[in-house]
């Protein structure tokens, strides 16, 4: 709520609406976009503060490339013009597709104020070697801030060791469809269902983005409870260390994808999660309803989606292992110089709903005869000490970032950071696959960028080719193997708060308790709670 997002995008319509910035031109003959900045948007600076500029949104492009996320390979930030107050000329990295672009702007927020992240921008776009690129990068990675900044409706006022509490920004263009005063942010309990169940009569809590509780504690929800689900638009997965001595091998991660059977782990994940079909990275594995879903194929051929290997035949795990030089002796895998065959995974301690599926996993592998561990790492320290450092064996995380586009997958999955790929410690030149749809066919080098230069600016028939060939080698290569794909359910309490028909189509966008408010859609039911 402290900050604005670049878009809106409704997941059950497929409809975008632009919010802190639009499009005014996209030409992609000429390789090129206009943008703008939404007219009145302020920085909470001041009484008002300083409008929002051009430059601020040249530095989000900037910064984005400096820390070489995905979006990032969409455009050339360093021929970013800017035309007016409000408008740039965004240089495209070739003839980028519309809907990929457009879909690559969802989930951004407008947060990079000119006047903090400015000298970042200067020193990238000065840059003339990779020794200065790489330390403008962990410059801006350490960077911190001593007052937060913002833009949105509501504005900081303080923070506690337990509240974060923000304040209405009157000043806003969307201000007067809020008709309440506070948004306050509390650290109530690391015990999320214990949360859930004492929203009510007088809990701390009034909502709770997402959380997909189990059935035992959604059965005990109080009649005031407001559940709604959405698309997730992701999933668990188990990440791989591709520089491990055993794991390091595609035919050992491909035996592992074999062995792990991903019926049985969503079943044991509870009613909001599917098996992926074909573990490739596309999104489109569960209906609205819970039910299956082969919307993912929506994105390829039906030649393409056949040819995806759909994991699902333990011998052939078994054959590969064996292949690999591995023995089963007395019911347990061994490694050639006779040790046991391991595999440790760290796992969040602090997200309780992802325990069941790695307990399964765990089970599963272990009752074939490979030693597995549930590794458990305070949540604080997982993703900056361990999954972001490369630091493990095995590893769990989510497999795509919330888009239904595969090129943002891809990109999490293959996209260069310095010189590894997403943490899973391998570069682009150690990607190998068998030839297109010969799962035992002899492996071979495939050319990252290339496949990625081919979804960037396919249409039509092309691009139903780029995107399955590229999933045909994240099929086969498997730096992480998607294990279910799942619906978010958001909880709220509705004695005190109005809000839409939980049928209504306004629940789908990500997320829709920040932008109900913002459209006029949810609010207080009498003064004291708007005071």
């Amino acid at each position: 709520m402290q900050v604005d997002r670049l878009q809106r995008w409704n997941i059950s319509t497929g409809e975008f609406t632009e919010y802190a910035m639009s499009i005014d031109e996209y030409e992609r003959s000429n390789e090129r976009a206009v943008l703008e900045v939404r007219d009145g948007l302020t920085w909470h600076n001041g009484d008002p503060g300083d409008p929002v500029s051009a430059e601020d949104l040249q530095a989000f492009f900037v910064c984005n490339e400096i820390a070489n996320e995905t979006v990032a390979g969409l455009y050339d930030s360093t021929g970013i013009e800017i035309l007016d107050d409000r408008r740039l000329e965004l240089p495209l990295s070739g003839k980028v597709n519309e809907r990929i672009f457009r879909q690559s702007m969802n989930n951004w927020d407008l947060d990079t104020p000119y006047r903090r992240y400015g000298d970042f921008v200067e020193r990238y776009l000065d840059a003339s070697d990779d020794e200065e690129i790489n330390s403008v990068r962990s410059d801006l990675r350490s960077a911190e801030f001593e007052e937060p900044h913002g833009n949105g409706p509501f504005k900081f006022v303080e923070k506690t060791s337990s509240r974060y509490r923000m304040e209405r920004y009157d000043h806003h263009p969307d201000a007067e469809n809020i008709n309440f005063q506070y948004w306050d942010v509390n650290k109530v309990s690391t015990d999320t269902n214990s949360v859930v169940l004492n929203m009510f009569p007088d809990g701390d809590v009034d909502m709770i983005r997402n959380y997909n509780a189990p059935p035992t504690v959604w059965e005990q929800r109080d009649d005031d409870h407001l559940n709604t689900q959405l698309p997730a638009l992701w999933g668990q997965a188990l990440t791989f260390n591709c520089e491990h001595d055993d794991y390091g091998s595609v035919r050992v991660r491909q035996a592992i994808a074999e062995l792990i059977d991903r019926d049985l782990v969503a079943r044991n994940y509870g009613q909001w999660g599917q098996p992926v079909q074909a573990p490739s990275g596309i999104v489109g594995n569960i209906a609205g309803d819970n039910s299956p879903s082969e919307r993912w194929k929506d994105w390829v051929t039906e030649e393409g989606a056949e040819a995806l290997h759909r994991y699902d035949d333990p011998e052939r795990g078994r054959r590969l292992l064996r292949e690999e030089g591995y023995e089963k002796v007395d019911g347990q895998w061994k490694r050639s110089d006779g040790s046991q065959l391991s595999i440790d995974i760290k796992v969040p301690a602090d997200y309780s709903d992802w325990q069941p599926i790695f307990d399964t996993v765990v089970n599963i592998l272990d009752e074939e005869g490979i030693s597995a561990n549930k590794n458990l790492i305070d949540s604080t320290s997982y993703y900056p000490d361990h999954y972001l450092e490369g630091n493990y064996v095995a590893a769990s995380t989510g497999w795509t970032l919330g888009r239904d586009n595969p090129f943002y997958t891809f990109g999490q999955w293959f996209r260069p950071l310095a010189d590894r790929v997403y943490k899973m410690n391998f570069g682009p030149e150690d990607v190998v696959a068998p030839p297109f749809g010969e799962p035992d066919g002899e492996l071979q080098e495939w050319d990252v960028q290339e496949l990625f230069a081919n979804v960037r600016t396919a249409e039509g028939d092309e691009l139903y080719e780029a995107v399955e060939q590229f999933a045909w080698v994240a099929n086969q290569f498997v730096p992480m193997l998607p294990l279910i794909e799942i619906n978010d359910v958001t909880w709220q309490t509705a004695d005190d708060w109005d809000w839409p028909d939980p049928d209504d189509e306004a629940w789908q966008a990500k997320w829709p308790q920040w932008w109900l408010p913002r459209q006029g859609l949810m609010g207080a039911k009498d003064d004291d709670e708007a005071a």
